[in-house]
C-alpha cells in the first residue's frame, strides 16, 4: 500500500500585444492574471506472490493526476478561463521470473490506464487558429502489454529483447462551447455542443508496436583491460504527432511519422591505470546504417474540421529528418 498527497499553487500573468505595420505595437490585453490551487490524494496498492525464489506475480492498482493550469494561447479577455486537473487510474498484472539457472530472465505485464478530465487544446477562432484554450473534455483508455527478455548464455554475453504493444483510444471527447467545433463559433461545423467527437482525436506518440534488441559482449580480456561491444536495434510503429488526427479527419496520415528501425553501436576499451584509477574509451555510432527517416512531421493545409469556405483535413506536410549516421568518442576517467 502507498499514497501520495500533492498540492499545486499556480499563478500566471500576461500582457497580450500585437504589431501593426510598420512597427507600431498595440495592446489587446494588459495585466491579465489568474491564480489556482489544486490538491489530490492518490492511493496505490500492490498484491504480490512469490511462487518460489525465482518467480513472482503481482497485481498493482494506482491513481495519479496532472495539475490544471492556464494557457498562453487564449484570446484576449479569456486568460481567467483556466482548466482543471487530469486524472488517471492504472491497473497492471505482471510476472517477474528467472529460469534455466538464472541464465534467462523473463518479465511480462498486462496493463490498462483510464484517463478522465483530459486536458485538450481547442481552437477558438476560425479566422485565427493560433488562438485557443485547454479544456477538460476527454476520456481515454490505453491497454497494452510489455515483454522483457534477457538471455545470458555465457558470462561475457547478454542479449536483451523488449517488446511493447499499445492499444490507445479516446472513449469520449465532448464538444465544448466557444470553440471551432461549436457551430455558434464556426457555422461550418457539422457538430453540436455536447456531441461526442472522439472520432476526431487520436492519442499521439503512442506506437502500436515497439521493439528494442540489445547485445553486450565482452570479447577480449587482458591483464588490466577489457574490450567490449554493444549493439542496439530499436523499431517503432507509425505514430501520430498531434491529437486532432482521428479516423474521421481527412489526410490524417500527413500528421503521422511512418514506422522505422535504427541500429546504434559502441565499442569500449576499459582499463586500469597505474594510480589505481580507471578509464574508458568508447567509439560510438548512432544510426549505424545511415537510415533516412523522419524525426518530426507537421500536417498542414486545412483544419481538422470544416471552417467557413474551407473543407476539413490536411493536404500537405513539412518534415524534419533525423540525423544521418554520426560517430563520436567518449573518454571517461574514474578515481
Amino acid at each position: 500500500m502507498g499514497a501520495r498527497y500533492t498540492k499545486d499553487d499556480r499563478s500566471a500573468s500576461r500582457d497580450f500585444t500585437f504589431e501593426i505595420p510598420p512597427g507600431t505595437v498595440a495592446a489587446a490585453e494588459l495585466g491579465a492574471t489568474n491564480n489556482q490551487e489544486f490538491s489530490k490524494f492518490n492511493p496505490a496498492a500492490t498484491i504480490a506472490y512469490n511462487w518460489n525464489d525465482d518467480i513472482n506475480t503481482y497485481l498493482r492498482v494506482a491513481t495519479g493526476y496532472k495539475a490544471g493550469g492556464s494557457g498562453e494561447a487564449v484570446a484576449p479577455g479569456r486568460f481567467n478561463q483556466t482548466f482543471g486537473p487530469e486524472k488517471i487510474t492504472s491497473y497492471e498484472l505482471g510476472l517477474k521470473s528467472y529460469v534455466f539457472d538464472r541464465h534467462v530472465r523473463f518479465n511480462a505485464a498486462l496493463f490498462e490506464s483510464k484517463f478522465t478530465d483530459m486536458q485538450l487544446f481547442f481552437q477558438s477562432n476560425p479566422a485565427n487558429l493560433a488562438l485557443g484554450q485547454t479544456i477538460n473534455a476527454g476520456k481515454a483508455t490505453v491497454r497494452g502489454a510489455e515483454l522483457d527478455l534477457l538471455v545470458a548464455p555465457i558470462q561475457d554475453l547478454n542479449v536483451t529483447v523488449s517488446y511493447t504493444y499499445l492499444d490507445p483510444k479516446f472513449d469520449e471527447v465532448i464538444v465544448p462551447a466557444g470553440t471551432t467545433i461549436d457551430p455558434a463559433v464556426n457555422p461550418a461545423s457539422p457538430y453540436n455542443v455536447g456531441d461526442n467527437v472522439a472520432q476526431l482525436f487520436v492519442l499521439p506518440y503512442a506506437p502500436k508496436n515497439s521493439v528494442n534488441v540489445g547485445v553486450d559482449y565482452t570479447f577480449l580480456h587482458l591483464t588490466a583491460s577489457d574490450l567490449s561491444l554493444h549493439l542496439n536495434y530499436r523499431w517503432q510503429d507509425l505514430v501520430f504527432e498531434t491529437s486532432p488526427a482521428g479516423p474521421a479527419v481527412p489526410g490524417r496520415f500527413l500528421y503521422a511519422l511512418p514506422s522505422y528501425g535504427v541500429y546504434d553501436g559502441r565499442l569500449t576499451w576499459a582499463f586500469d591505470l597505474q594510480d589505481r584509477g580507471k578509464a574508458r574509451v568508447s567509439l560510438w555510432s548512432k544510426n549505424l546504417t545511415d537510415k533516412r527517416y523522419k524525426e518530426y512531421t507537421n500536417g498542414l493545409g486545412n483544419s481538422f474540421l470544416p471552417l467557413p469556405g474551407q473543407p476539413a483535413g490536411f493536404t500537405y506536410q513539412t518534415d524534419v529528418w533525423a540525423q544521418p549516421r554520426t560517430f563520436g568518442i567518449n573518454l571517461v576517467y574514474e578515481y
